[in-house]
């Protein structure tokens, strides 16, 4: 929990090619006997401050509280030089066809509503478990390097919430085609789906639906994954059609066993899944 918590925050900072330098943090710990909290917090700590400084992240502080479950707060510090280029700042116009590239499966918050419904397997919730401990950092510099126009992280919006933010800032009648067969979801999540688990937040993640134009002969559980709250999800990027096929293999090679193409930008002002 530490490790993921550390990384979904820096998550925020790799999207947008800012260094990190120093990280505060605010652990809950549920009430127990000395023994068991002082264990808990080393616990918590170790993997906190080894994701950190793996990213060149310093711990600088933070505090300790009793709380009726365990939660971890963190906030990331960073910076920019002079001449770097602010966060995800359009620099052309989008082109019609450039693709729409994600690094990470979905289903994450599916996978665990699984899990406290006592539904879901153990290898599945492991699996779920290994990509939320995969650090987003090379995968945003990969993107950069492939001449991404912008990127983000997708966590909890799910991918439709933050492909609308990542869109609409950009160009009033920015558009996309999604295509849903090609968005890489993680073992167990489409099964979970079918038999109507979905996260708590999933409802008003789900609003976005209907001002989609969505084919027919969508299966509607798989869309349903789109919806999906994710913690320490994957990153979303724009990047030019013609570095698709060089940028996924790119991600494939480093690490990113999933990343995929799932769409593509067009000057429709429309959001269409087929």
């Amino acid at each position: 929990m530490g490790k993921i918590a550390a990384l979904h925050a820096l998550s925020d900072v790799v999207t947008v090619n800012a260094t990190p330098h120093s990280a505060q943090v605010i652990v809950s710990l549920p009430e127990a006997s000395d023994v068991i909290a002082e264990r808990d917090l080393l616990q918590v700590m170790t993997g906190l401050v080894q994701a950190l400084n793996e990213e060149g992240c310093t711990l600088i502080g933070g505090h300790t509280t009793q709380a009726r479950e365990l939660s971890i707060g963190v906030v990331i510090n960073a910076s920019y030089e002079d001449n770097e280029e602010k966060p995800n700042t359009l620099t052309q116009d989008l082109s019609d066809g450039d693709v729409l590239v994600l690094t990470k499966p979905l289903g994450i918050g599916t996978v665990f509503a699984g899990l406290m419904q006592q539904q879901a397997s153990g290898r599945d919730v492991r699996i779920a478990t290994e990509a939320m401990l995969q650090s987003n950092q090379l995968a945003a510099q990969l993107l950069r390097e492939h001449g991404a126009y912008a990127v983000t992280d997708v966590t909890g919006f799910g991918l439709l919430g933050h492909a609308d933010r990542l869109l609409k800032p950009m160009h009033e009648q920015a558009g996309m085609l999604l295509s849903l067969e090609a968005v890489p979801v993680l073992p167990g999540a489409l099964q979970l789906a079918q038999a109507g688990v979905r996260s708590s937040l999933w409802a008003s993640n789900s609003g976005l639906l209907e001002v989609m134009e969505i084919a027919d002969d969508v299966d509607e559980n798989r869309l349903a994954l789109l919806c999906d709250p994710q913690t320490s999800g994957g990153l979303l990027a724009i990047v030019p059609a013609r570095q698709q096929d060089s940028v996924v293999a790119d991600l494939k090679s480093n690490g990113y066993a999933d990343a995929a193409v799932i769409g593509f930008t067009n000057s429709s002002g429309r959001y269409r899944v087929r």
